[in-house]
């Protein structure tokens, strides 16, 4: 049943229906998926520049200049707000699922986009991490009279 050899969700096995889906874009390391997965880890990458001059001109933008694309995830401690003692060590929580319904039922979902390491799903999940890194740079001409074109009288 599983795409992953070996896992075992903990929840029962669903059937995921859907009457319509319409997705106008999907882009940048992203995934429209119908069904259950076991780990979702998208990553995305990416140097946005708008220049008013040419490439051959102002250069070109290297990721090894940027040490935002080469640091480490940060820790977060999603539970922490939980702990009454404010020391950041969360309690064991109790959880029981009950799944009333064996299928999952979705009749239209309309979307513009699914964009930059992101996932529309319909199904259950596991582990999910997606890394979306981008550095948006413009770099706009220096000071003074515009250059003349060769192609402008």
């Amino acid at each position: 049943m599983s795409a992953h050899p070996g896992w075992q969700p903990d929840w029962p096995p669903r059937i995921s229906r859907v009457d319509r889906l319409e997705v106008i874009a999907l882009s940048y390391s992203s995934v429209v998926q119908l069904g259950d997965h076991a780990t979702f880890a998208p990553r995305l990458q990416a140097i946005a520049v708008q220049r008013e001059l040419d490439h051959s001109a102002a250069g070109e933008a290297e990721f090894e200049a940027y040490a935002m694309f080469s640091e480490p995830y940060p820790e977060l401690d999603a539970f922490a707000w939980l702990s009454e003692s404010g020391s950041g060590i969360c309690e064991s929580v109790a959880m029981r699922r009950t799944q009333v319904c064996p299928d999952i039922q979705v009749g239209r979902i309309v979307t513009l986009g699914v964009s930059n390491a992101s996932l529309l799903q319909i199904g259950s999940s596991g582990a999910s991490r997606a890394d979306s890194r981008i550095k948006h740079i413009r770099q706009y001409a220096p000071p003074g009279p515009p250059e003349a074109s060769p192609d402008v009288p």
